[in-house]
């Protein structure tokens, strides 16, 4: 569980290291600005798999 709880930060902080939008990132991995933001506020982690 612990994973979890860190993974949209890792994810926040990743991004924020390139100088990335959350729109960035989004368009690199087709994917929408909502669905990086449910990532980072670890709403969405679900369809993540590691």
């Amino acid at each position: 569980m612990a994973n979890t709880l860190n993974m949209g930060s890792k994810i926040s902080t990743l991004r924020k290291q390139k100088n990335w939008s959350q729109g960035n990132i989004a368009q690199k991995i087709d994917a929408s600005q909502e669905i990086i933001g449910k990532y980072e506020c670890n709403e969405n982690l679900s369809l993540l798999r590691w």
